[in-house]
């Protein structure tokens, strides 16, 4: 099996391409720009997205499943901006990709969402069969991409789930300065941990939602929406 891996450049994508290599998959990734593939296994086959999107049929050509993880990360900043700054990467590109896969005959699609869909009026544990209620745009977008991706599976014989992975727990290099990068380089320096605040929060380590997506491509995976934590 061959499996495209967007946003294959991120935590997540980055552990997830390794993954699939490592169980012997046939693995294209997907970046922007070549400059963005430098950490990526140099086992996978690098293919870049052009700006406009217009390579998109051939960016899918030949690949059995994808596993999209691209998107725009929840930022304070962007949130200021409403919907408008998630759109486009989080709403618009999922739905040309799937897209594009459908019309060259991809089977398998496993889109990455999040928990943000999910807020303080859910309990918890929260449930797939809970009601979703994002409470910023981030989570918002992420919901609408959900029903895109199902949708267009439905119509187009693909079979689509989507992951909605609790916070990744893991090396993350283009966030250096967050919170949990922040306690890795404290507690391998064997320094006390900086707490600002007591929260409680759902971990997931970074190999077990690459271990997840695997699972979602499979042939006999069920279809629909699932919670990774």
């Amino acid at each position: 099996m061959k499996v495209l891996v967007t946003g294959a450049n991120g935590m997540i994508g980055l552990a997830t391409v390794r993954h699939f290599l490592e169980k012997g998959y046939q693995v294209a990734a997907l970046v922007r720009n070549i400059g963005a593939a430098t950490r990526i296994d140099p086992r996978a086959e690098i293919r870049v997205l052009d700006s406009d999107w217009s390579n998109l049929q051939d960016v899918c050509s030949g690949c059995d499943a994808v596993v999209h993880l691209a998107a725009q990360r929840l930022q304070p900043e962007y949130e200021e901006r409403g919907i408008e700054a998630y759109w486009l990467p989080n709403v618009l590109l999922t739905e040309q990709l799937l897209r594009a896969a459908a019309a060259v005959g991809v089977k398998r699609f496993c889109a990455a969402s999040s928990v943000s869909v999910y807020s303080s009026k859910n309990s918890s544990p929260y449930r797939e069969t809970d009601y979703p209620f994002p409470q910023n745009f981030y989570g918002t977008s992420k919901l609408a991409a959900e029903h895109i991706a199902l949708l267009y599976g439905r119509k187009n014989g693909m079979r689509v789930n989507c992951l909605r992975p609790s916070q990744v727990l893991g090396f993350d290099y283009l966030r250096a300065e967050g919170m949990l990068m922040t306690f890795l380089r404290q507690a391998a320096a064997h320094q006390p941990l900086t707490v600002w605040r007591q929260d409680r929060r759902d971990f997931v380590y970074v190999k077990d939602v690459a271990e997840a997506f695997e699972r979602a491509v499979q042939p006999d995976a069920p279809e629909g929406i699932f919670n990774i934590g």
